[in-house]
């Protein structure tokens, strides 16, 4: 902030000139932060899905958020048997980078087609600073972490950025065994975001959301 200090009374057109100084150090400082902080602007809005038993990564744009283009000619951008275990992904989600500085996916790592709806215990994360090359790895929840063993749906993960950590959090639904119920659990992700840096814990409960 620019101070003015004086010992004695200021008349009007002093004090006009000198809110005028003001007026522009505040109008330049504030401009040159907002050039600092300036990015090349948003064109397109990217969808990221799978169709029916189909079950890869694929792309689509819109201009307006509501009309999309797939991308590709519809065929996969991404070859589910080499970034799965299972040989398919599902309910991909997609996340620009909160310095804008690439991008980072994650999947539930599932083939029904070849499987069925389970067991399934892993998603995977990826991460590409152009959405064209890839790194991604597959995170088995139940191999990982004994305490959820019994896993057995391990489904839908999405990433967020929690800003009071730095860190960015990936939350999913899961259920141990046929006796218990889906929950929402989370975990934050690592540097690399090629591995969960912390243990699972229970985000939400469906009992909560029913009795909210």
């Amino acid at each position: 902030m620019y101070f003015v200090h004086s010992l004695k009374p200021l008349n009007n057109s002093v004090m006009k000139k000198r809110w005028i100084l003001l007026s522009c150090c505040m109008g330049i400082s504030l401009l040159s932060q907002a050039q600092k902080n300036r990015q090349a602007p948003y064109t397109a809005y990217l969808f990221t899905y799978f169709t029916g038993n189909d079950e890869s990564v694929r792309f689509a744009l819109s201009n307006d958020g509501y009309h999309y283009k797939a991308l590709n000619n519809n065929r996969p951008v991404l070859g589910s048997d080499t970034i799965s275990a299972t040989g398919g992904v599902r309910d991909p989600h997609i996340l620009r980078r909160a310095d804008g500085k690439g991008f980072y996916m994650v999947a539930t790592d599932m083939h029904t087609a070849k499987n069925g709806w389970g067991p399934n215990k892993a998603i995977v994360l990826m991460q590409s600073g152009n959405l064209t090359d890839w790194k991604t790895h597959s995170i088995n929840i139940a191999e990982s972490y004994p305490q959820y063993a019994a896993a057995d749906r391990v489904w839908a993960p999405q990433t967020i950025f929690d800003p009071a950590t730095g860190k960015y959090m990936v939350y999913w639904s899961m259920r141990l065994g046929a006796q218990d119920s889906d929950k929402i659990y989370y975990a934050y992700a690592n540097k690399d975001f090629s591995a969960l840096a912390s243990t699972p814990q229970v985000l939400l409960h469906r009992q909560w959301v029913q009795s909210a």
